[in-house]
């Protein structure tokens, strides 16, 4: 409490964080929990030991349950880390909530609870697409669903596609430049005074169902401009980090959302090729020490990190070109795409605003769940806040994890569109 020595809490702080994050590594989990507890008494307001704290609680809880065989509960707590922690990918909590839920889904099944074994067989699946257990288990609950048909001599009747106006234009061109000089390529379909941007990939590899859903849903709308109203333009913009999307190619197919070490490699191309977070450099509540879940976790060991907001908002040039093109082509409605392991929408953080119909309207169209609140840690220099202070309408929707989503969010483009119309 010396004043001549103000910066030696945090610096005791910084070291039971770090101290924590050592012990977890070595199975550790009580010591690493009262480590933290030292650290929350020590700077009571700041609020990432208590976050990880919170985490570990769970994980522990879960953990503990597991081995129990008390898999509801496993499933309950695990469950809730994940879903709470939208980045959470720790490769323990994962693996563990993983198993719990392909055995819940096989004692469902031996007990001929045929829909309960298959939706909780899918809920595995899309945790751990690559692997195979729950996908196997899905296919043979489906099959008893299924009964085989009896053959029949019914035509194929073949409908034709609606007939579109191909009067509406489509064009191409690049909003600016990347760090490393790269085009940021925009698709623009329609010529109408209401603008509608959809923008994927902020996170660029580690983020990449969320361009290849954008990619998609450009090319369903450039194949079907009819369906694009005269006083509506649609503005796609597939990557805002086409630097990290591009460099981090190589490392995709090792990442395998466990928290090893291919995840731990293609975490840094969740950054821009200054190491800088895109989704914390917009200046409302910015910070240089943002923080970013599970891809700052793996590279730093801690959920926050001084440097990751850049130096000063705006100071990327990918955020200034997405900045200047939105302002300067009077959008009125941008959907952001991002990809989860548990999909969600959000709006400016805590919810309400302009935003809070167009959220509630998304949830209805597409089936994914409207969650205004993210208590996890601060949100600093966000794109949907900024977005929210410019009166532009707005929302932050999740596909699910390496799971392009473009067919299914065609309703949500169509939503955008109408809200756009005054």
């Amino acid at each position: 409490r010396d004043p001549s020595c103000p910066d030696v809490a945090d610096k005791l702080y910084s070291a039971y964080l770090s101290q924590a994050a050592g012990l977890l590594s070595q199975d550790q989990t009580d010591l690493a929990i009262g480590n933290l507890d030292k650290a929350v008494q020590l700077v009571p307001g700041r609020g990432e030991a208590a976050v990880q704290r919170r985490e570990l609680q769970l994980y522990r809880d879960g953990t503990t349950a597991s081995k129990n065989g008390d898999l509801d509960q496993a499933i309950a707590r695990l469950g809730e880390l994940v879903q709470t922690d939208r980045e959470y990918a720790s490769g323990r909590a994962l693996s563990t909530l993983y198993t719990a839920e392909v055995d819940r889904a096989q004692r469902y099944a031996d007990a001929n609870r045929l829909s309960e074994a298959l939706k909780q067989a899918q809920d595995a699946a899309a945790l751990k697409p690559t692997d195979d257990r729950a996908q196997s288990l899905v296919d043979s609950i489906s099959r008893r669903l299924t009964p085989t048909p009896a053959p029949t001599n019914t035509p194929v009747v073949v409908v034709a596609p609606p007939q579109t106006n191909t009067g509406v234009s489509a064009s191409s061109s690049s909003i600016g430049k990347s760090v490393d000089g790269r085009d940021i390529a925009m698709t623009r379909v329609g010529s109408g005074a209401y603008g509608v941007a959809i923008v994927g990939n902020y996170m660029g590899a580690w983020d990449p169902s969320s361009n290849q859903t954008v990619a998609g849903l450009r090319d369903y709308f450039r194949g079907n401009p009819g369906q694009v109203p005269a006083n509506v333009s649609l503005y796609f913009i597939p990557t805002i980090n086409p630097d990290a999307l591009e460099n981090g190619q190589p490392y995709i197919s090792a990442a395998k959302g466990d928290g090893g070490p291919g995840d731990i490699q293609l975490a840094h191309y969740a950054f821009n090729s200054h190491a800088v977070d895109l989704n914390r450099n917009f200046p409302i509540k910015w910070s240089s020490q943002p923080c970013g879940g599970e891809r700052y976790r793996l590279i730093w060991g801690v959920g926050c990190h001084d440097g990751a907001g850049g130096p000063g908002a705006f100071s990327e040039p990918e955020t200034r070109a997405l900045r200047d093109f939105l302002l300067s082509n009077h959008i009125r409605v941008v959907l952001n795409y991002f990809e989860n392991r548990f999909p969600s929408i959000s709006i400016r953080n805590g919810g309400g605003g302009n935003s809070e119909g167009l959220a509630r309207a998304l949830e209805s169209a597409v089936g994914i769940k409207y969650v205004p609140n993210f208590p996890d840690y601060a949100l600093n220099g966000q794109v949907q806040d900024w977005i929210d202070g410019q009166g532009m309408l707005g929302a932050d929707i999740e596909v699910r994890y390496r799971q392009p989503d473009a067919g299914g969010q065609i309703a949500a483009v169509r939503t955008a569109m109408q809200y756009a119309i005054p």
